[in-house]
């Protein structure tokens, strides 16, 4: 599918939801739709954003333990996780896009006093990304950085720094995979096998998905 849709020279992608259960169950040993995606691109270059109508959020590290994501981050994770975002708010017809960047320690970090990463990691990577002329800033803390509206996507560097205000806030959520030749998005919820076949589905928010894929370039 990807290496079709990459020699179409289509754009996008969209889905409805698979479960990761069910791709096991029929003998798959991906897990999730980014890894299916990321078997087409540099798998270091992937990232997830969440797609609502207010806000866009990206993350440097998803599904993996606290302990092991703190491990990852690191400057050139960052960085790449900033061009990624760059790339994918462009070709959704963001023409110069700003970017907010959070810490992952507490009031990031607040100068060293609640851990380096900020210091030794996170604003160099900002600062290599300045340089290529992505417009991002930061590190900020991660409770109060949404509250800032004039930027058009927001890196966190946890999976719960995105998730959490995304989910209590989002109308009709989609996930984007970006940093992959083609641009990819399913809905951002479950696969709902509880009420298949009742007739009760709403399909708002994958009809929502598919019209912010629409405009890629």
């Amino acid at each position: 599918d990807v290496a079709h849709h990459t020699a179409a020279r289509t754009p996008a992608d969209d889905h409805g939801k698979r479960g990761e259960d069910l791709l096991r169950c029929v003998g798959g040993v991906l897990r999730g739709e980014r890894q299916l995606v990321r078997a087409g691109a540099d798998p270091d270059g992937v990232f997830l954003m969440l797609v609502d109508d207010d806000r866009r959020i990206v993350h440097a590290t998803l599904h993996a333990s606290v302990r092991d994501a703190l491990a990852s981050i690191d400057r050139d994770r960052v960085a790449r996780a900033l061009r990624a975002a760059d790339g994918a708010l462009r070709r959704l017809g963001v023409n110069a896009p700003r970017i907010a960047v959070s810490g992952v320690n507490p009031h990031a970090g607040e100068g060293g006093l609640f851990g380096r990463e900020e210091i030794d990691h996170i604003a160099p990577a900002i600062a290599e990304a300045a340089a290529q002329g992505i417009d991002a800033h930061g590190p900020f803390g991660a409770d109060t950085m949404y509250l800032d509206r004039k930027f058009d996507a927001y890196l966190v560097m946890l999976h719960d720094q995105g998730h959490i205000p995304a989910k209590l806030a989002a109308r009709n959520p989609a996930a984007f995979t970006i940093g992959t030749p083609v641009l990819f998005a399913t809905v951002a919820h479950g696969s709902a096998y509880d009420i298949a076949g009742r007739g009760v589905a709403d399909a708002a928010t994958l009809i929502a998905t598919v019209l912010r894929l629409s405009g890629a370039g």
